[in-house]
């Protein structure tokens, strides 16, 4: 049969475009203070968080999830909004129908969701807009002050207001993670003071789905049919042990501040 040398080559041209081109447009804030603006969204004017789903629990590469794009997001074009996620699917079917075992693992296979928004970093304007990811306790504070009509639009490039963030890393917390703190500045600034600056920041915008590649199916469909394997692989191999599972540890964590693991593992899912 030969090989697939269109399979082939797709996969070489990933390898030689997931450096620095990609992981460039990311931004990842080191250790300490930083001020940011999020600026609108090129492809999305009116909403500026990219809300995307990741499986990086199972064995092998990293993939982002299908289910990140529809219609009523905004971003991917038609072909990947019609794009299914055998993943996804698989893991609804066993949260349906197999019970606590079943519940256990979807909390494996469903996507995980990683929001990103479009920022400028203030002192590293010269690097452009990039994305900042980050996770509920970030979004769901930073969508309370987008709602507020007394911030009024923190993104708008005349009369926005930067955010102030600190980041502590995991060795720094007085945590077992690493800790994210948000304050919005109480001044209005604009993003430039420059006209012609203010197009480059707009213009010169990638979308999303240029940093972070999309699987297909079959591809989705193959990850799925390893984890699979693999797991019954396992239950032959080990026996069966008795005894109650440990509860879950709950981090309590203040409205401006996220803990979580999931920081290093995604910096380490993307990192340069």
């Amino acid at each position: 049969m030969g090989v697939n040398r269109s399979k082939i080559q797709k996969k070489l041209n990933n390898l030689r475009n997931s450096g620095g081109n990609k992981t460039s447009k990311l931004w990842k804030p080191d250790e300490g203070k930083h001020r940011i603006r999020i600026v609108p969204y090129r492809w999305q004017k009116d909403y500026p968080f990219l809300e995307l789903y990741f499986h990086y629990e199972l064995p092998g590469p990293n993939y982002l999830s299908p289910i990140s794009f529809d219609e009523e997001s905004g971003i991917g074009d038609d072909e990947l909004i019609q794009r299914g996620d055998p993943i996804a699917e698989f893991a609804d079917e066993v949260r349906r129908n197999r019970g606590q075992e079943g519940y256990e693992m979807w909390k494996t296979l469903f996507p995980k969701r990683r929001t990103f928004a479009p920022v400028v970093v203030r002192g590293e304007e010269e690097k452009g807009v990039r994305f900042y990811g980050f996770g509920k306790t970030i979004f769901e504070n930073l969508l309370e002050k987008f709602a507020d009509p007394d911030w009024g639009d923190l993104s708008d490039p005349k009369e926005g207001r930067d955010i102030k963030l600190t980041y502590i890393p995991r060795a720094q917390s007085d945590t077992n993670y690493p800790q994210t703190k948000i304050n919005v500045s109480p001044k209005k600034t604009p993003l430039a003071e420059d006209e012609d600056q203010l197009r480059e920041f707009y213009e010169s915008q990638v979308q999303i789905t240029e940093v972070f590649d999309v699987p297909t199916e079959e591809e989705l469909q193959e990850a799925l049919e390893d984890y699979i394997q693999g797991e019954d692989s396992d239950d032959e191999e080990e026996e069966p042990v008795t005894g109650s599972d440990s509860e879950e540890e709950e981090t309590n964590v203040e409205e401006t501040t996220e803990t979580s693991d999931f920081e290093e593992e995604f910096d380490e899912m993307f990192g340069e």
